[in-house]
């Protein structure tokens, strides 16, 4: 089975950018694997759901040869069972991964992808993680996208370290000043790095580094200590809520990590849970990564990557090397290169974030403090999703009693299946409006009698309002 990939992704542009389908409109293939609007339908269930992200992740990298099976580990169970992709999240994943008609353009005129370019559904590929923020739409307002919204604030990481700031900013405002960026690379800048982490402060610190296009990952420097805190979250890899976790359980909220990876388990150990570790430590791990110099220099930087305090086992480091692929030299700047942007809070401003934040005890790190009222927002609101799923199940099964009831003769049910009926109309509608359909008080010896009238005057008056 081979697609097309250009005009495939052209179509998936198209439609991406077309304002008059709405977010909410689903995204089928025909027959010829061409892109097609469906309104509330599911695609057949004979169509690839895979195709849509298979063709975006190839997009994702410069180096394009088949298709990585990560899509699936990450997306295609979405894709089971009928399930749909919609407009609105194809839009995501077109940010995520930054493409755009100019893009696609780029690549066809490179010749990266050729204008004929096929490829084989199963075959793999390397998959590009561009340490981003992905641009999430928070301008709907219902309980489930606000909910969708919130986590995937702490699911990317470009997304988690930038988060973390504009939540300490709204606590106190201007609470965090930005000193400009500073572009490092490779062994020459590693000393610089090195001591950026690792250097004496006396107000709280915040180190923000985006490695080599890979990853996003923030360091917060305590005062006066030779402590540090590493936060993050990680595309494909666990949440920052995941990895902030101070807890042994699994949480609807931090089960992004992957638990079938020890390595990443022992990592979160040692590194995360919001704990303070030796800034040394942390600074020597990235300046050894630094000292790789190039990313020709494919097994060293793998090595020197696995010990960063990041993800040992992602696939980002094997795409960068080369490692995965056709066996081809790497192109264009291989240089090992990480942006560094320096943060800091006054003395005044982080007493008033931690007044603001409840914090007595004045010792936990901020990040910590962002989090654990993340989890609690989150928490309540994933509480509030619940009861309104809750509620639009409760209507559903309140019209179809009425229907049911429609179609017999209430008064020849005898008393238990009155009184059954009658214990199934309560608790829906409650359920769904929070009060009883019937709130009359009946001796229990004519609670069957009760109950039939009941349902003869929910079949004649009951309406969903």
């Amino acid at each position: 089975m081979q697609v097309s990939n250009p005009a495939l992704m052209q179509a998936f542009l198209t439609i991406a950018t077309n304002d008059n389908i709405s977010d909410d409109k689903n995204i089928s293939v025909n027959q010829s694997f061409e892109p097609i609007v469906v309104d509330g339908k599911a695609p057949e269930p004979a169509q690839s759901r895979g195709v849509f992200l298979q063709a975006l992740e190839m997009l994702g990298t410069m180096k394009s040869s088949s298709v990585q099976e990560k899509v699936f580990n990450d997306w295609g169970q979405k894709f089971e069972n009928g399930a749909q992709l919609t407009k609105g999240e194809l839009k995501e994943v077109l940010n995520k991964y930054d493409i755009s008609k100019e893009t696609l353009n780029q690549f066809v005129n490179e010749k990266t992808l050729d204008k004929s370019y096929n490829y084989d559904l199963g075959n793999k590929m390397e998959e590009s993680s561009k340490a981003v923020e992905d641009k999430v739409d928070h301008s709907d307002d219902s309980l489930k996208a606000q909910l969708a919204g919130r986590l995937a604030d702490w699911s990317n990481c470009g997304n988690a370290s930038q988060k973390l700031i504009d939540r300490l900013n709204d606590t106190v405002p201007e609470s965090v000043v930005d000193k400009p960026t500073k572009h490092l690379s490779g062994s020459k800048d590693s000393q610089k790095l090195y001591n950026m982490i690792n250097q004496d402060v006396q107000e709280r610190t915040f180190i923000r580094l985006s490695i080599a296009g890979i990853h996003d990952v923030t360091i917060e420097l305590e005062p006066g200590s030779d402590k540090c805190t590493v936060f993050q979250g990680y595309q494909g890899q666990y949440s920052a809520m995941w990895w902030a976790d101070e807890t042994q359980e699994q949480s609807p909220f931090t089960d992004l990590g992957n638990s079938n990876d020890p390595e990443l388990e022992q990592m979160k150990e040692h590194y995360g849970k919001s704990q303070l570790v030796d800034k040394s430590e942390v600074a020597t791990l990235f300046k050894n990564f630094m000292d790789v110099d190039s990313f020709e220099n494919g097994e060293e930087a793998i090595e020197a990557w696995k010990k960063l305090p990041v993800a040992p086992n992602a696939d980002d480091i094997l795409m960068k090397t080369g490692a995965k692929g056709d066996g081809s030299n790497l192109k264009g700047d291989t240089a090992v290169r990480i942006d560094v942007t320096e943060r800091t809070v006054s003395k005044e401003n982080e007493q008033q974030l931690r007044h603001e934040f409840g914090d007595r005890m004045g010792t936990a790190p901020l990040s910590s403090l962002v989090m654990s009222r993340e989890f609690m927002q989150i928490e309540s609101l994933s509480n509030n999703v619940k009861k309104e799923e809750a509620a639009e199940r409760a209507l559903k099964t309140l019209e179809s009693l009425k229907e049911e009831l429609s179609n017999v003769d209430i008064d020849s049910l005898d008393d238990d299946e009155k009184l059954i009926y009658e214990a199934k109309i309560e608790g829906a509608h409650n359920t769904a409006y929070g009060e009883p359909f019937d709130d009359s008080e009946v001796e229990p010896q004519w609670a069957a009698e009760a109950a039939g009238m009941m349902l003869k005057d929910f079949v004649k008056n009951y309406e969903a309002h």
